[in-house]
């Protein structure tokens, strides 16, 4: 059995009014949000606050592609990338629109291609924006342009990509998969690739050689299992390392690491694996220094 076959990957199908909705629910969401982007970078105050603006609509066009493919039950993902990069270049032409008719005086708004070029070469020779006296024109200008374009293009294709892709859907009941039960937390793994390969093979009984430890653990591995409630046939399991590091301000960040994911099991491994649940191990407790079963005195057994 090939590799590709024990892992849940996506059908690629979608259903028949799907692209209209994307068409028209989040193409004209991009033109709006293109017209105020293109007009709140006109008025706004600083340089440094609109070099974050393309990362932040960027995102939207991201998050609207998302939950539209989620919706209309979207599995193909060169759709969903496809999708990003087109609503982001629309959002992009639209705010060069308004950015145009914004600088005219709100006098001139120039849509087509060849006119909007020709005005955006004109611009260029001298210039529209300034950091620390330099001015950007020419070359420089271009080059700002095209990396502002990449920002809200890479936003838009890959925020929908890496939110859909992790998710599972059951064709014969056409329903995401909802029902997650998280089983840790256990020692971090000592060898991922073999231990990954083990259960390739359908080894599952290799779970039980993890001990538990407590929730506390600054690095731990944690057990995902998810399944279809109404058909019962699609059960998957993921596996991941959980790491919390604390910074020099006192602030804690978790990084999650995919050891297996979306494992195609059956529902009798899925029960056993729910077994190996650790429970809620105590914190162990250290004995005051003036106890004197702590200090190795002899303890009084009397009731």
């Amino acid at each position: 059995m090939a590799t590709s076959d024990l892992y849940y990957s996506h059908s690629g199908k979608f259903k028949a009014h799907a692209p209209i909705v994307l068409l028209f629910g989040v193409g004209l969401c991009s033109i709006l949000l293109g017209a105020a982007y293109g007009i709140g970078n006109y008025y706004c105050p600083s340089v440094w606050i609109s070099l974050f603006l393309p990362f932040g609509v960027g995102l939207a066009v991201g998050g609207m592609v998302y939950l539209v493919a989620k919706w209309t039950h979207i599995r193909n993902m060169t759709m969903v990338i496809v999708s990003g990069l087109v609503f982001g270049l629309l959002l992009e032409y639209t705010a060069f629109v308004a950015w145009v008719f914004a600088i005219s005086e709100w006098e001139f708004i120039i849509y087509k291609p060849q006119d909007l070029r020709g005005l955006l070469a004109f611009l260029a020779v001298d210039g529209v924006w300034e950091i620390f006296g330099y001015v950007f024109k020419g070359a420089m200008l271009y080059v700002a342009w095209a990396v502002e374009l990449v920002i809200i293009l890479g936003c838009a294709a890959i925020l929908p990509w890496v939110l859909l892709s992790p998710k599972a859907y059951c064709e014969s009941c056409k329903r995401w998969i909802t029902d997650h039960k998280s089983v840790l937390p256990f020692e971090v793994i000592k060898d991922p690739v073999a231990f990954k390969a083990q259960l390739e093979r359908g080894e599952f009984a290799i779970l039980g050689s993890l001990a538990g430890v407590p929730y506390s653990a600054p690095e731990y591995t944690s057990y995902d299992l998810s399944h279809c409630p109404s058909c019962n046939n699609l059960h998957l399991l993921s596996i991941e390392t959980v790491s919390t590091t604390l910074d020099a301000e006192g602030k804690t960040s978790t990084t999650n690491t995919d050891v297996i994911r979306n494992l195609l099991i059956d529902a009798e491994s899925m029960e056993l694996i729910k077994e190996l649940d650790p429970g809620d191990i105590p914190e162990p407790v250290e004995a005051p220094v003036d106890d004197p079963v702590a200090q190795g005195d002899p303890a009084d057994d009397t009731a």
